[in-house]
């Protein structure tokens, strides 16, 4: 029989986390360089964003990649801290219901960036 000890399968997890950060910086330099710029994210402090987004995302039950990668998006767009930004009182009631997956958040998220709506009040699961 064949056996993964705790610490191979720990540096595969990093690996795998690793080069969705890698993707992740790639793929937001080419979409959005305005807003990196705008924020002061040139370099490491890119990669950095990307790191805590994952947390950040992570805390709120946001684990599917894309879901993920939507979230780091929105802290381009909105702001780095919009999950807790008193002036995106919305994402924060999104982000902090319990009884939403992570891909329910992301969606009522998206649906209120591009719509208008999915905020206060909105039951959909």
């Amino acid at each position: 029989m064949f056996r993964i000890a705790k610490e191979q399968l720990q540096a595969l997890a990093t690996t795998v986390e690793q080069s969705f950060i890698n993707r992740t910086v790639h793929q937001l330099r080419e979409d959005f360089p305005s807003e990196i710029e705008a924020h002061g994210l040139q370099g490491p402090a890119l990669e950095a964003l990307v790191h805590r987004g994952v947390a950040d995302a992570t805390a709120f039950g946001i684990t599917q990649g894309d879901d993920v990668r939507l979230y780091i998006e929105c802290m381009l767009v909105l702001s780095p801290r919009f999950s807790n930004d008193p002036q995106l009182p919305w994402a924060t009631e999104i982000l902090r219901r319990e009884d939403l997956s992570g891909t329910a958040k992301m969606d009522l998220i998206h649906d209120h960036l591009v719509f208008g709506v999915g905020g206060e009040g909105v039951t959909r699961a």
